[in-house]
This record gives C-alpha cells, structure tokens and sequence, in this order.
C-alpha cells in the first residue's frame, strides 16, 4: 500500500514500533481492529508518520486513540482498630500510671513494687499483638474505563457493577464521543445492586445523537459526576429501534490521603493502637528514675533518649528499663526516704 502509518521510536524516523499499518475494507492490519491486539508502546513517547501516494484514490483516512499509562502502586485502605486490642493498650498505660501514682502517696510502698517492675515494664515494652497491614498511598487514584458496544445493541437493559473498595469518591467522566437516543437510551446510576435507590443528585444521562442535545458529564465543558461512595451499580437501557455510537466513560476511584494506623515495632502500620515503643520507654524511664532517685527532679525522657531506645533491637529493649529491678531492696528504699 502507498498509504501507511508508522510509530518511530524518534525523529530520526530510522527504528520503529510495530509494523507500518495501512489497508481497508476488512483487507488490513490496523492494531486493536477486528481483534487485533493493541500496539503497545513501552516507552514514553513515539512519532507517528502518516504516508501518502501521489495515487488520485482518497478514503476515509484513519482514527486511533492513544492512552498513556504511569505505573502507581495502590494500597487498600488501613483496616480498623481491633477494640480489645486497643484495650490491652490502654490497660497497660492505665497501670503504669496507677503504680507512679501510688509511690508519689506512699514512698513505702517501693520495696514492694520491686516485684512488679520488670513484669510491668516487660508488658509495657512488648508490642500489641497486631498484622500489619499496607500504609495507604497519599493523594492515590486509579482510573478504570467502561463502555458500551459501537454502536450499541436495541433492547438492552445491562447492570454493571462498579466497586472500589475503600475509595473516599468516584468521579465520572465521559468521552466525547458518547451519543444516544435522547430519553430512550440512557444510562442511571444506583446505590446499590438492590436498584431502589438512585445515587442521589443523579439523572439519567442521555442524548446526543447528530448533535443534539446531551447531558453526560464531564463533556462540552460540564463538570465531572462526583459520587461519594466506593460502589454503585450502572444501569443502561435501550429501545427498540433508533442507536447511534454508544458510550464511554472514564471513573476514578480517589482514595483518602493519611493513615491513622499506628506503627508496630517494625515502622509497618498495625492494626489495633499500640502504645508505642518510644512512649511506652519514657513511662518506663520515669518509673525507674523515681524508683532510684525519689520524686525530686525525676529527668525528662529526652529524644536522645528514644534515639538510643529506637536503635536497640526489640530483645534488647526491655533490659534497658528492667534493671531496677535487680537493685538492692535497701538501696531503693533509702531512696525514697530521701523525699
């Protein structure tokens, strides 16, 4: 053929993508045509070079759709606190502060703490139990495209399921393309599969057949449907006579930025809230320092304290803040008389 197009990898038109396409009347290679496969370029730019004979023959010509593809890692949303493990936690918090609580009433009282200090701390310092789970990207959206045939069937009454678990929003778009029979042929979202209820300030979107009047979204300077839901269920129905190209839209499932998991002993975000280890060493530190020293002037838990902390491995970190509990009895004792 005298007439073909070609994607060159540059302009320099020498080493190309593909085949050079060309051909018509169901005698051609077009990619993506007649059940072709697409031609996909890995590579973020190409050249198209389209080719003419100086043969007096003139058809239609060629039309292609090009689609450009970023590589985004998508998480699913954090999952939510476990209550009883957020109870262990606040159970651990709430006896740490009952023991400072009766030592600064009661100096006498410390000897006999002994005991309960390194079970106490141990607890405090060991992780929840918790399964980590994937943090969730900041600012992520995925964009996933629907359409109908072209041109579309007569008599059709199709639901089509669209589900993003987790999304804070869908945002509706689409092509410009999109015609239908104005008021027989259109497209209704739901809630859900039940099909009771429309999504609310929603309508049926239709027309645009030989230009006339249209109301799809996001075309000819109208703004995107936003819907605030992670699924609904679209309904398309036809009549019986009279079609015309169809539709295709464009939904993008938007997820919420920031997580309020809590981080495990690893950094990975946990599900069920975790004392943490940073906080749960500085209730330790305190308790250990007015163990030895009384209440007069008990030092802060400073950050190079939890610096030292972070850098210990998880067996170590315990016996950072257990060993009071190795002191003499006396030694401990004569310290809170001191105060």
């Amino acid at each position: 053929s005298l007439d073909v197009v070609t994607f060159y990898k540059d302009s320099k038109l020498a080493d190309r993508w593909g085949e050079q396409y060309c051909g018509y009347n169901g005698d051609g290679n077009w990619p993506g045509c007649e059940g072709r496969p697409q031609l996909v370029i890995p590579a973020a730019s190409a050249v198209l070079n389209f080719k003419t004979g100086s043969a007096s023959e003139v058809l239609w010509g060629y039309k292609c759709t090009v689609r450009g593809m970023s590589p985004q890692d998508v998480y699913p949303p954090g999952l939510s606190a476990l209550p009883h493990f957020a109870q262990l936690v606040q159970l651990k918090m709430v006896g740490m502060k009952a023991l400072r609580s009766c030592l600064e009433r009661h100096a006498w009282l410390a000897p006999h703490a002994l005991s309960l200090v390194r079970g106490l701390v141990e607890s405090a310092l060991s992780p929840a139990p918790a399964t980590p789970v994937q943090p969730i990207v900041t600012h992520q959206s995925v964009t996933t495209m629907y359409e109908s045939s072209h041109p579309y069937e007569n008599s059709l009454e199709v639901y089509t399921p669209i589900s993003f678990p987790g999304a804070t929003r869908l945002s509706i778009v689409f092509d410009e393309q999109s015609r239908t029979e104005l008021n027989c042929d259109f497209i209704t979202f739901y809630t859900d599969s039940t099909h009771s209820t429309i999504v609310p300030d929603t309508c049926n979107y239709t027309g645009g057949k030989d230009g006339g009047t249209s109301n799809w979204p996001g075309m000819q300077g109208r703004p995107p449907l936003v819907i605030e839901r992670d699924s609904i269920e679209m309904f398309f129905r036809t009549d019986g006579s009279v079609n015309d190209w169809g539709w295709r839209m464009y939904v993008t499932a938007e997820y919420s930025s920031g997580s309020t998991e809590s981080s495990g002993p690893d950094g990975r975000p946990t599900r069920g809230q975790n004392l943490g280890p940073a906080a749960a060493a500085a209730r330790c530190f305190y308790l250990q320092q007015y163990l030895l020293d009384g209440p007069d002037s008990v030092p802060a838990f400073s950050e190079a304290d939890a610096e030292l902390y972070e850098r210990k491995a998880p067996s170590e970190r315990c016996a950072m803040y257990v060993d009071v509990a190795d002191q003499d009895e006396v030694l401990i004792a004569h310290s809170m008389q001191r105060a």
